[in-house]
């Protein structure tokens, strides 16, 4: 059976590698090259380690995408905000009459 993994996965690695459980099989066969005196047990107690690493850092991944969404959003709100206000203002200045000749009043 074990043989039979290693080469379904030799063989269809790309197919295999889209789907969680090809990863898994993809790795089982790279742990047992790499370790061919690992029993099946100790091999699944070492995917079992891994996945669980991976949950981990998936779950902090989460969170720190999470929190960048949150400030992009607070950053956006921020800028709508400076962009009207920068609006308001340039409407004003052109709403006021200044002459751009105007002789000074102290000639």
């Amino acid at each position: 059976m074990v043989a039979d993994i290693v080469a379904l996965t030799q063989a269809h690695a790309d197919i295999l590698s889209v789907s969680g459980y090809g990863i898994l099989y993809k790795h089982f066969a790279l742990v047992q090259r790499k370790y061919p005196t690992m029993n099946t047990e100790e091999r699944l107690v070492d995917l079992e380690i891994r996945l669980s690493r991976q949950d981990d850092l998936v779950e902090t991944l989460n969170t720190q995408v999470y929190r960048q969404q949150k400030k992009i959003d607070e950053l956006e709100a921020l800028l709508t905000a400076m962009a009207g206000r920068v609006r308001e203002l340039a409407i004003a200045a052109s709403q006021r009459n200044t002459v751009v000749d105007e002789r000074p009043p102290h000639y």
